[in-house]
């Protein structure tokens, strides 16, 4: 299922990075017991993730092994320059600013879920309703793009802490993806304030197939979805616009 949004006042990067960025999971996320482990840092963009979930009596509690990558996918600022001159994290001490194709994405083995495809992948800025030729996201007030990937993978499955309770293995495939838009000025020939909060918007895309193991029902697991999708994207948005609302726009 997917769901699409538009989140006033942030930028496509600020909202990847705090759904990417593990030290800000448990200010949002509240459907995990505790922060997730790190099982693996293999890069600036990307971490391999251990995540227990709450139990929801009577089932039994699920967990997850997963890769979880961030990247920019476009951009129309100058190469190695964004507005703000800046490269950093959402704090200032990591870097997330590795810009691949999407071409040349490869990921890690993967449980057996239903894949999210390269071609789903390159038709997202079609699915916000506003592209430019062949598919590209170059268009009028489109400043740049950001994904964040999550998939299950087996890889350091054998690295995950022992529980103390019986846990079921739940298979995720879930893409994040974001467009930083630009609202047009009423004088064109101002620039003061040219990039300030309230004429930035970001558009999203979310999309989660998720398999929760052992025996659930299908029908009720879209249902589940279609009423938890809205809610989250509305709670996680409202959290990144508090999180920014005093600092300057992150591109």
């Amino acid at each position: 299922l997917k769901a699409v949004h538009v989140v006033p006042g942030v930028t496509a990067r600020e909202m990847c990075s705090y759904f990417w960025d593990v030290r800000y999971r448990m200010d949002w996320e509240f459907t995990i017991d505790q922060a997730p482990t790190v099982l693996e840092v293999c890069g600036d963009d990307t971490v391999v993730l251990y995540q227990v979930y709450k139990r929801v009596w009577p089932t039994t509690q699920r967990d997850s092994v997963f890769w979880s990558h961030i990247r920019q996918v476009s951009t129309r600022f100058p190469p190695g320059q964004s507005k703000d001159n800046s490269t950093s994290s959402v704090d200032g001490t990591r870097t997330h600013h590795r810009s691949l194709s999407v071409d040349s994405w490869s990921r890690p083995e993967e449980r057996t879920v239903h894949p999210v495809g390269l071609d789903l992948v390159s038709r997202l800025p079609a699915l916000l309703g506003q592209t430019g030729a062949h598919g590209s996201d170059d268009v009028d007030g489109v400043l740049d793009s950001w994904m964040v990937v999550n998939m299950s993978t087996d890889y350091l499955a054998d690295k995950v802490p022992p529980s103390t309770s019986p846990t079921i293995r739940l298979g995720l495939d879930v893409i994040l993806y974001c467009q930083t838009v630009l609202a047009p000025v009423a004088d064109k020939t101002s620039t003061r304030n040219l990039f300030s909060r309230d004429r930035l918007r970001t558009r999203l895309v979310y999309i989660a197939n998720i398999n929760p193991g052992g025996w659930v029902p299908a029908a009720g697991l879209r249902t589940l979805a279609r009423r938890e999708y809205p809610r989250f994207l509305k709670r996680f948005s409202a959290y990144v616009q508090e999180q920014t609302r005093d600092k300057r726009p992150m591109f």
